[in-house]
């Protein structure tokens, strides 16, 4: 991991401070689902949330640090079927989303799914794995579907 995340051989800029690694994902309802990670610097409003944010677009990424390696997302295969289920002509294509209750559910699987990557990086953390990246203070990891501007925090480094 950190290979990617704090090697100046590969292009990161050690000067550069780093505010947040947003991991993105194109869709959840999809099998080998995969958030790339990218190095956000220069966000304007810039500050730790503890819950969902909007990011907008007034940040920059950091020198050699877009759409690089960054997590699975396995939990989501359980999703894939969603995708290709006939629920009749009335849930035609993303129609599923209409279903009474559909939202809620697949929030609270998402969530879940969260909370298990929130618990990994607070291990990985704890060992010290991110004390080479060249952090600003309040430093977060955060997640969220491409170009929603909406993402979740994962972890906040004082």
């Amino acid at each position: 991991m950190s290979e990617w995340w704090t090697n100046s051989d590969k292009g990161i800029v050690e000067k550069e401070l780093v505010q947040a690694i947003l991991f993105e994902y194109d869709f959840y309802i999809e099998e080998n689902c995969e958030a790339l990670s990218y190095g956000i610097c220069e966000w304007k409003n810039f500050e730790p949330h503890t819950k969902a944010l909007d990011m907008g677009y007034s940040y920059d990424f950091t020198s050699e640090f877009e759409a690089m390696p960054g997590i699975t997302l396995s939990f989501f295969d359980d999703l894939a079927p969603l995708d290709k289920t006939d629920f009749g002509p009335k849930y035609q294509f993303s129609g599923y989303l209409e279903l009474p209750g559909i939202d809620n559910l697949l929030k609270s699987y998402i969530f879940s799914g969260l909370l298990a990557i929130h618990e990994a990086f607070t291990e990985l953390d704890e060992s010290k794995l991110f004390e080479n990246i060249n952090y600003e203070k309040g430093f977060m990891f955060v997640i969220g579907e491409h170009d929603t501007g909406e993402v979740y925090p994962l972890l906040i480094k004082e």
